[in-house]
């Protein structure tokens, strides 16, 4: 049986990371399966088959025009999706077919948000091959319940998620058990450096770090070995909340002149996640160039020399109120990086006894909902790991030690083979199509008792 693995990337079997979290995803779980032993027979790439190369400069615009694209189509009728044929996705089309998997026995795996695999459902290949979509899950949200449940995810043979939240979304839709599942996380191997890494070691590099950072910024400022960098690894965008981040570190600096604040993202201004955000965002961004604890890394750094520099922040916040399963939370835990998020999303299912939780505020309402952190929470905790040596040691060695169990390569290994034959025995109406069901709904159920997740499952489900 072949795996035609749709996976937002075309480097061969080099990991890297890109601006796209969803990208570094599908990479880490592409070679995940392969280093595993999982055949994957093809492996393409949904930009590649979309005639797009590069992920940089204007082809990251034109992926932009091309989301706009289909969120506008998203607000018609879904017979659309049947119709859908602009010149991207005949192009997609023309280079499916072109991939020679013609075969029956492949069976396409999409890791992408919806509205792309909204354009790709569009070219009616769900009729042709089995399909297994992952769940691109946030907050639900009006674009959400018209766009991904009720059009793409439900045109899928199977509909994975790398969320408990976002497989329970799914079941909220009255999709079937069977139809859903959980594609656990995967805890980086690539981290095991920090088992050797010395302390003085760690101290110079993180100072050489910093005035690096400071250099390309064309600051003067010199930063030693006692520096206490506080990291911020994601993007700009308003769901993230690093304002909240950068209001804490005002008031901070006051208090701690040790204190340094580390951005490793990028602001994406011409994104279509709230115009008056944005230009608020610009100008809190230019108002701190020139603070001395505030530091901006703008470089792109592959994976997974990244986990270099994570494994140089002191202390870590992740304060993104919309995602699920944050792979990049994950990378955190499994460097030992004692990390603060909001009590939000299924942060408190997955990360439970691993982190150090900051009290949330009420839902915000927009094209992607998102809860933020209280900044009156977020200061408290980032005070008490400063000031506790001990806390912050003992944080983040228990991060690391249940993140590499409770999020094993192995354990995606061994689930990724059962989803893929049960997707060809389900499409093709197999005779043990029935045995392989019952199997997932099983599966589901062992994952929503592990996960601690009975309450929310029996509050929002009464399959």
């Amino acid at each position: 049986m072949r795996l035609g693995f749709i996976s937002h990337t075309d480097y061969s079997h080099k990991l890297t990371r890109t601006p796209f979290g969803e990208i570094t995803n599908a990479i880490n779980l592409r070679n995940t399966l392969e280093m595993g032993g999982v055949e994957l027979s093809k492996i393409l790439d949904v930009y590649e088959l979309f005639g797009i190369h590069d992920l940089q400069g204007e082809d990251v615009k034109l992926l932009d025009e091309m989301q706009k694209m289909n969120q506008e189509l998203a607000k018609n009728t879904d017979d659309i999706v049947e119709d859908f044929n602009n010149a991207l996705t005949a192009r997609f089309l023309e280079n499916v077919e072109r991939g020679a998997l013609s075969n029956e026995d492949t069976v396409f795996y999409y890791l992408t948000p919806p509205h792309y695999l909204y354009a790709m459902l569009g070219t009616g290949l769900h009729k042709k091959y089995p399909v297994l979509s992952r769940c691109y899950c946030y907050h639900s949200s009006i674009f959400d319940d018209t766009l991904c449940n009720n059009v793409a995810y439900n045109k899928s043979t199977l509909c994975l998620s790398q969320s408990l939240l976002g497989v329970l979304e799914c079941l909220k839709k009255d999709m079937p058990f069977w139809k859903t599942g959980y594609l656990p996380c995967i805890a980086p191997e690539e981290s095991n450096f920090v088992d050797t890494m010395h302390s003085d070691d760690r101290a110079k590099e993180k100072a050489v770090y910093l005035n690096k950072v400071a250099e390309d910024m064309g600051k003067s400022a010199f930063y030693d070995e006692k520096m206490f960098v506080i990291g911020y690894p994601a993007r700009f965008l308003r769901c993230k909340n690093v304002e909240f981040l950068i209001e804490a570190g005002y008031q901070l600096q006051k208090k701690y002149p040790n204190v340094v604040i580390v951005l490793k993202g990028d602001h994406c201004p011409y994104w279509d996640y709230g115009v008056f955000y944005n230009h608020k965002l610009s100008q809190i961004l230019k108002s701190v160039q020139n603070e001395k604890w505030f530091l901006w890394d703008k470089n792109f750094t592959p994976y997974p020399d990244v986990l270099k520099i994570f494994s140089l922040f002191d202390l870590c916040t992740f304060l993104s109120g919309s995602e699920m399963a944050s792979n990049t939370i994950l990378e955190l835990l499994s460097l030992g990086v004692p990390t603060i998020v909001p009590k939000a999303t299924d942060y408190p299912y997955l990360y439970e006894g691993m982190v150090e939780y900051v009290e949330a505020g009420p839902m915000i309402q927009g094209v992607v909902n998102f809860m933020q952190p209280r900044l009156d929470s977020l200061l408290e905790k980032i005070e008490s790991l400063i000031i506790n040596e001990e806390k912050r040691k003992e944080l983040g060695k228990r991060a690391r030690s249940i993140a590499l169990q409770r999020f094993n390569a192995e354990k995606t290994r061994k689930r990724m083979p059962l989803f893929v034959k049960a997707a060809h025995s389900i499409f093709y109406g197999n005779s043990d199509a029935g045995e392989y069901k019952k199997k997932l709904q099983e599966l589901l159920y062992q994952d929503i008792e592990e996960y601690g997740l009975k309450d929310a499952f029996d509050k929002f489900c009464t399959h």
